[in-house]
Order: structure tokens, then C-alpha cells, then sequence
């Protein structure tokens, strides 16, 4: 009965932890993007000067 609380337990913060592994990971994906996005406009404004 412990045992299998333990590995509920066990369980519950290895989601929790996969849950925020993939927050973090699209957020810095977001960013990433968004970096980019905004580094292609200021070089098509610079070509177009």
C-alpha cells in the first residue's frame, strides 16, 4: 500500500517535471522564432535602403 503511494508519488513528479521540461522548451522555441522573424525584417529593411 506505502509502495504503491511512493510510486504514485514518484509518478506525479515525473510529470510534473515533463510538463515543464515542455514549457520551457516551447517558450525557448517562441523566442527562438521570434528572434529570427525579427532579424530577417531588419535585413530586408537594410537591402531595402
Amino acid at each position: 500500500m506505502l509502495f504503491a503511494l511512493k510510486v504514485k508519488l514518484n509518478f506525479a513528479n515525473i510529470h510534473e517535471l515533463n510538463m515543464t521540461k515542455n514549457r520551457v522548451f516551447r517558450l525557448c522555441s517562441f523566442s527562438i522564432s521570434l528572434c529570427c522573424t525579427c532579424m530577417v525584417h531588419l535585413s530586408l529593411l537594410k537591402i531595402t535602403e
